[in-house]
């Protein structure tokens, strides 16, 4: 079982609606869970840790495009 860092945090969502709308207009082919991650790491200056399987999937693209950090981990 994964465990979450004692330090996570979370977006507010009167800021976290407008970036994941701005998101939107730069990477429209992402579904809205991607959004949120995008628009909360962007937020947050937070890096995005993906699963193997998420990394070959519509995330990194954007992330990178967007200067954000993110990086694989191996889930199980």
């Amino acid at each position: 079982m994964l465990s979450l860092p004692a330090d996570i945090a979370l977006a507010d969502p009167r800021l976290l609606v407008p970036e994941m709308v701005a998101m939107h207009q730069r990477h429209p082919q992402l579904d809205i869970m991607n959004l949120e991650a995008l628009g909360a790491a962007s937020l947050l200056d937070a890096r995005v840790l993906l699963s193997e399987r998420a990394a070959d999937g519509a995330l990194p693209g954007p992330l990178s495009a967007e200067g954000l950090a993110w990086r694989v981990i191996k889930i199980g």
